[in-house]
């Protein structure tokens, strides 16, 4: 199992965001969903960073 901060589960992350946001009419339903702010959600599809594990 890959570490939760590996390359490759970043990439992981990234991937099933992007997929969620297929099944959703807007980015800004699916941060409603998962209790997101729209901001640092925008960078999670490009890996450019990842939600912390200390929430």
């Amino acid at each position: 199992m890959a570490s939760s901060n590996s390359p490759q589960s970043m990439q992981d992350f990234s991937q099933n965001l992007r997929l969620l946001c297929g099944y959703y009419k807007s980015v800004a339903m699916v941060c409603r969903s998962l209790d997101i702010n729209r901001q640092p959600f925008n960078e999670y599809p490009g890996a450019q960073a990842t939600p912390s594990l200390f929430l």
